[in-house]
């Protein structure tokens, strides 16, 4: 299996000295969302072949922007960020206005998830969960992770939320059940290493990616990823070792 670098752009970002937490590209392609630590969220065009185009910023956080996502899949002119102030907001890219917020007071959010009307945060070793129609915290889990959540992210058939943290656990609950520790637990993967992102990812989410604080990538099966009588973390399909220089070789051989 060899991964290849599918397309690039560059960009100054409007020759702004402040530097990028992360980028995520809408999922028609029509627009890139960018967090900085500035403390804003800058807006781009990606229709113009490679060069993004600034089309507006978003403020609102009263500190570090943690996780940028356009997460509602219903919404689609909507994106929803994370940070350490303790909320989730979602925004209005047309009107360039907060529409949505979910708080927690006194803790810091790390990343989010949301599926329909269900939206999922990672603090210090805990997941906290909000309805979207009342935008009240419903429920908390704080028995699976021993240190920081670092991701949270949906699987949209199975409506399980995957966690990643750095203990080196990824962790499955499943939202259909009763949010309590017990009830709510579906499996654990033992990465052995901070993980720092994960997501679905094939024609029917069938499959789990995973990369490390030590950047590696690991790739699974999610029906065997979450089975209990699985290998769990030893039964990775894929992995590579040095991700990061096998991801700038494919970048630079496109670019080429």
């Amino acid at each position: 299996m060899h991964p290849w670098c599918c397309f690039s752009v560059k960009t100054d970002f409007n020759s702004d000295p402040h530097y990028v937490f992360k980028a995520v590209l809408q999922p028609s392609n029509r627009a890139v969302a960018a967090s900085t630590s500035s403390g804003l969220i800058k807006l781009y065009d990606a229709q113009a072949g490679t060069q993004l185009t600034h089309v507006g910023d978003l403020r609102g956080h009263a500190d570090t922007i943690t996780d940028v996502a356009f997460a509602a899949a219903d919404s689609p002119g909507m994106v929803h960020t994370s940070s350490k102030d303790g909320t989730v907001r979602g925004w209005d890219m047309r009107a360039g206005q907060e529409v949505e917020q979910f708080q927690a007071p006194g803790q810091e959010l790390l990343c989010f998830g949301l599926l329909e009307h269900v939206v999922a945060a990672g603090g210090s070793g805990e997941l906290l969960f909000w309805d979207r129609r009342t935008r009240r915290q419903a429920a908390k889990l704080d028995d699976t992770h021993m240190e920081e959540v670092t991701q949270v992210r949906f699987h949209p058939s199975t409506r399980c939320v995957a966690s990643g943290s750095i203990d080196g656990l990824v962790a499955v609950h499943d939202t259909c059940k009763p949010l309590t520790n017990d009830e709510a637990f579906v499996a654990a993967i033992n990465v052995g290493t901070s993980v720092e992102e994960l997501g679905m990812y094939g024609a029917r989410d069938e499959r789990l990616w995973v990369r490390t604080g030590t950047e590696t990538l690991h790739l699974w099966e999610w029906g065997r990823a979450v089975t209990e009588s699985a290998e769990g973390g030893e039964g990775a399909f894929a992995e590579f070792l040095e991700a990061r220089d096998t991801a700038t070789s494919a970048a630079a051989a496109a670019a080429a």
